[in-house]
């Protein structure tokens, strides 16, 4: 697993031999979200939720992935090819 970017207390994370679609786990203490990447069309889905803990952080953890989207599929791209 890569960091490959760090928000607040949570981390965005790929794993190096993970299935397409492209995809980020972002690892907040005890909570997991799991967001696709819809790299082309400039836009990320939430797909899985694992919390917990009464983690109330989704709208502002997807905003910080937006902000940096790009970057996040070229790390994905470098990563899986």
């Amino acid at each position: 697993m890569i960091t490959v970017h760090r928000f607040k207390n949570c981390r965005f994370v790929i794993y190096t031999n993970d299935h397409r679609p492209p995809h980020v786990h972002v690892l907040c203490k005890s909570d997991e979200y799991i967001f696709e990447l819809q790299c082309s069309e400039k836009s990320a889905t939430l797909k899985r939720a694992y919390l917990k803990t009464n983690h109330d952080e989704e709208g502002n953890i997807h905003n910080e992935l937006l902000n940096h989207l790009e970057h996040l599929c070229e790390r994905w791209r470098e990563i899986h090819g």
